[in-house]
């Protein structure tokens, strides 16, 4: 039997090259090297890095990496800036010490309200998070692991592109949740956060929230309005909600402190991760933010944070993996819009051991890879290093669908990007095979 038109149907006669420029090393094309003195540490940063096609002024980020800490895949810190959602520059980032502790960091930027009123605001932070996720091994970065935060308008932003994944015309990814949320001192809550101002008696602070927050509504502030309520991060907080750090001045008459108190106190109740860190004697915002003291706090968070995330993360991975163990053979498959021929499907086999799989078509063998799985996603995806067949040294990306005695998978081209459904179209170079577990 001649196997080369079912190969050449299979994977395609030619292939995009696999992006490993980037991981070649720690430190990116067209990059700024800085130096160990600096804010960041040691670290390779690029600069003003476009999130959609036709991008405005702002819709933009920049991209931190550690040089001498950590190594790659490096997890990530999307942070986001304040100015009270009218102003603001990216380097207005209170966590820059994590990047000297390993973590990358993704400072984006986003529409203001004089540009365009809620919710471009959090539409363009999650169009920056999706962008990012989609390329993130080409920037050397884990895109399972990855939390977000903010300070002050930065920090309302962060919650709700972390609490509101299914948030009505936000742009979310529901695939895709950040393993925690790091507020400094934002807003969470618009409908009390004029009489919380009112309360502590900081005429400063109504008057601000007035004008910010109206111009951000596009509606008096004093008013009780949809928007206001859709643009609370408080009113998505749910069980399966991330876990939350806070950390809010004790002093603050900008945004009071029960604004944070009020969230502690939601996550409570539905029994979601969460810390309160009240810094006294600061305000809104200031150096008593990036002291030693609060330094630890945050890293240690995060350490604890993602320790459990592995922990969770393994065992589901494990269990899946014993799900798809032994002998598969082929039941249906189609690349590019086209079904395979049934001679081709009686056979192809599947074999998988550990975390290796071993495919041949005719006793020919296609491919041989090591795989790694995280079923958190949706949908669960796959991702092989291909060490044997025709196309070893390449990476695949893939989705896959395991149902007891039967798996799905959609597999795209190496150097493809990975698929998000289980269908295929001319010319898209997804393949989807459906296979049944061999019975003796």
């Amino acid at each position: 039997m001649n196997t080369a038109p079912f190969l050449q149907l299979l994977a395609g006669l030619t292939l995009l090259p696999a992006v490993e420029a980037f991981a070649q090393t720690n430190v990116p094309s067209l990059a700024e090297i800085l130096p160990a003195s600096s804010p960041y540490g040691a670290a390779a940063i690029v600069t003003n890095i476009p999130y959609v096609a036709h991008p405005m002024p702002r819709q933009n980020f920049d991209l931190i990496l550690p040089l001498t800490n950590g190594g790659k895949p490096f997890p990530l810190v999307v942070w986001i800036h304040g100015g009270a959602w009218m102003l603001g520059i990216k380097e207005w980032d209170n966590v820059k010490y994590l990047v000297r502790h390993g973590y990358a960091i993704a400072n984006i930027d986003y529409r203001i309200s004089p540009e365009a009123p809620f919710p471009a605001q959090i539409q363009d932070c999650n169009a920056a998070l999706n962008f990012i996720l989609a390329h993130a091994r080409n920037y050397g970065i884990d895109p399972r692991r990855f939390v977000v935060g903010g300070g002050s308008a930065g920090g309302h932003l962060a919650l709700l592109l972390g609490l509101a994944r299914d948030g009505k015309d936000f742009g979310a990814d529901k695939s895709t949740k950040p393993l925690a949320i790091l507020d400094f001192f934002g807003p969470t809550d618009f409908i009390r956060g004029r009489d919380d101002l009112k309360a502590i008696h900081s005429e400063k602070g109504v008057e601000i929230f007035d004008d910010s927050v109206g111009k951000l509504l596009g509606a008096p502030a004093d008013q009780f309005s949809v928007k206001a309520w859709l643009a609370s991060p408080i009113q998505y907080v749910n069980a399966a909600s991330p876990p939350v750090l806070m950390v809010h001045g004790a002093q603050d008459d900008m945004v009071a402190t029960d604004q944070s108190r009020r969230l502690h106190a939601a996550l409570d109740r539905f029994g979601v991760k969460n810390r309160l860190v009240i810094v006294d004697p600061a305000g809104h915002d200031g150096p008593l933010f990036s002291t030693p003291e609060i330094e630890t706090k945050v890293v240690g968070f995060l350490q604890e944070v993602f320790a459990a995330a592995l922990a969770q993360g393994d065992n589901a991975a494990r269990r899946e993996r014993a799900g798809l163990q032994g002998a598969w053979n082929m039941n249906s498959g189609e690349r590019d819009g086209q079904s395979f021929p049934s001679e081709y499907l009686t056979n192809s086999e599947r074999v998988v051991k550990d975390d290796e799989t071993t495919v041949t078509v005719a006793g020919q063998l296609f491919m041989k890879a090591k795989f790694s799985l995280d079923p958190s996603k949706n949908p669960k995806t796959i991702d092989y290093s291909i060490n044997g067949g025709p196309y070893a040294g390449l990476k695949m990306l893939g989705i896959y669908e395991l149902d007891g005695d039967k798996v799905k998978f959609c597999l795209a081209t190496p150097g493809k990007e990975r698929p998000t459904s289980f269908a295929t179209k001319p010319d898209d170079g997804q393949t989807v095979t459906v296979w049944k577990r061999e019975t003796k």
